[in-house]
């Protein structure tokens, strides 16, 4: 940046990214606590632990990562993790950046506003309580270390321990990305060996061949460094493909499918535009087959754009850095300028009246609001000062209404979102439904229906459920014993006749939702008594967000 102020500014919008974007916690994340506690207990499991279903064959291919959670969890409950995710949005930023620094000696404007959306697309969609924060960032210190040395024309020697501490690393924090350490080095093994007897593209790297089969023998090596060997390795194979499990996990949807939502539609916008400035721009092939590879797995399945946000993107700096945008040098003037900033004071200030006299501010949020409009305040005071002070020079007036129009924008974000952005701990409905049923319990054992989403909470409560997030556990390839996930997709499509299901296990209460059909037969059949239904509580239409209330919960239970 030209000046401190322009710094600031830029730093304030990364923090206010990460805070606004990070501070939620993943409803799966509690499988992940559940499996941590009992690692620290139990030891590592090979029987899955959780459930209604016995002597599943289960691998924990995330068993290192959900440990390293849950000792955090003790540490300091939902507050640290939610530090977790600022640090590692924060580490991500700064490793990305450290790649775009291989790529270009200059950031200019545009390559640190391109830096400023792709933490936005990043911290929106992927920064949470997940396996993938540790393995995206291991993907990332690859991609960096092979790039460094992209332009030597032998690989370092110490590259083959690396690749081997992060192939043992990557295998027990998230088992299930291992195959992709392996694939995101052939793009690389690509460019050095096929690419210079090719008669078109571009090549940089001159490493030997005996060079990559060396790294792909520490990956391979690391790989079974592990508790579960080979399982984890190839626990990848066995649990995609599947359609039902697609047709259920919102993240294993075609990006394509996706027009709904405006994040996935933004991010379907930005695969076109870099294929359309990489189509225009000549790369080497290394950053084709990644951009490619990453981009095609996006469009397949929503989860991928991880993927592609650290491996296919990086080389559009190069592209944005090289650009030349045409600017109006025509200097402002403060006759022609007083009016425009007038306008946008009174504007800010109309804005917050309306925003805050319509939102109620939280007791426990009051310091935490007035402290950041109180400082941010005073720093869109004082740029308003330096611009009052520099009026008359025409050349410095342009970056100092900027620069206090950014001020006003930081403020009403920051101080808006304080106000009103809500950390989910657990959904009100579910935590409710779930304390009901230990309550009607009474220490007796519970068995427990639920559909997908709402196992891993109950769970962590320590109640035997039939279904919980983790999709693949409950297909035989790796259960070896039953298909679950058919049989639950088979009484959710009407398939299978719910009153043959409920007798097929010894379930004493039932989580249901408005999204299965249990929600409504078993209120018809006399066989069962309602506990609780969210909608008559007015508890949750009290005090539940809207999304909350959006989500309909019955509980039942058998009448004795």
């Amino acid at each position: 940046m030209k000046n401190k102020m322009g710094a600031m500014i830029y730093a304030l919008f990364i923090i206010f990214f990460i805070l606004v974007f990070t501070s939620r916690f993943d409803q799966d994340s509690w499988f992940l606590l559940n499996s941590g506690r009992f690692v620290e207990q139990w030891g590592i499991p090979h029987i899955e632990p959780f459930t209604i279903h016995h002597d599943f064959h289960f691998v924990m291919h995330q068993w290192l990562f959900a440990l390293g959670l849950w000792k955090l969890y003790k540490l300091g409950g939902m507050p640290v993790l939610m530090v977790y995710a600022w640090f590692m949005s924060g580490l991500f930023l700064w490793m990305f950046y450290k790649i775009l620094k291989l790529q270009i000696s200059t950031f200019t404007l545009s390559v640190r506003v391109f830096l400023l959306f792709w933490l936005f697309l990043l911290c929106q969609g992927y920064m949470s309580q997940r396996p993938q924060t540790v393995s995206g960032l291991i993907f990332l210190l690859e991609i960096y270390f092979l790039e460094k040395y992209a332009s030597q024309t032998q690989m370092p020697r110490l590259m083959i321990p690396l690749f081997f501490l992060l192939s043992v690393l990557l295998v027990n924090f998230h088992g299930a990305m291992w195959p992709m350490f392996a694939v995101f080095l052939l793009p690389y093994t690509f460019e050095a060996i096929v690419g210079p007897h090719l008669s078109f593209g571009k090549c940089e790297l001159a490493w030997k061949t005996k060079d990559f089969l060396f790294l792909f023998a520490a990956v391979l090596t690391g790989g079974f460094c592990g508790p579960y060997g080979i399982e984890s390795m190839t626990y990848a194979f066995k649990s995609y493909g599947y359609t039902d499990i697609n047709l259920i996990v919102g993240e294993m949807h075609p990006l394509s499918l996706n027009f709904a939502s405006p994040y996935q539609t933004i991010f379907l916008l930005v695969l076109f535009a870099c294929a359309i400035c990489y189509g225009r721009n000549s790369l080497p092939f290394r950053h084709q087959l990644l951009a490619l590879g990453t981009g095609f797995m996006t469009l397949q399945a929503y989860r991928s754009g991880l993927l592609f946000l650290l491996a296919g993107m990086f080389p559009l700096a190069k592209i944005i850095a090289k650009a030349s945008f045409k600017q109006n040098h025509v200097p402002y003037s403060w006759s022609h300028a007083h009016r425009m900033i007038f306008l946008m004071l009174a504007g800010s200030i109309v804005v917050i009246i309306i925003l805050f006299s319509k939102t109620p501010i939280p007791v426990n949020r009051m310091i935490l609001f007035y402290g950041a409009f109180i400082i941010l305040g005073s720093l869109s005071a004082y740029s308003f000062k330096i611009l009052w002070e520099n009026r008359q020079r025409a050349e410095k007036l342009r970056i100092y209404i900027w620069q206090t129009f950014a001020f006003l924008g930081l403020t009403i974000l920051f101080s808006y979102t304080i106000a009103v952005h809500r950390i989910i701990q657990v959904d009100l409905p579910l935590k409710k439904s779930v304390n009901i049923i230990q309550k009607d319990s009474a220490g007796t054992p519970i068995c427990l229906w639920t559909g997908y989403n709402d196992g891993p909470y109950a769970e962590f409560q320590g109640i035997p459920c039939y279904l919980d997030t983790r999709a693949e556990v409950f297909k035989p390839k790796l259960n070896h014993k039953k298909d679950v996930m058919l049989e639950y997709c088979s009484l959710l499509y009407n398939q299978l006749d719910y009153r043959d299901f409920v007798t097929r296990y010894p379930f004493t209460h039932f989580l249901t939702t408005d999204l299965d059909p249990l929600y409504v037969n078993l209120k018809n059949d006399p066989r069962f008594e309602l506990l609780w239904d969210s909608e008559e509580d007015e508890e949750i239409q009290e005090k539940a967000t809207e999304l909350e209330k959006k989500k309909k919960v019955r509980v039942y239970k058998w009448r004795h």
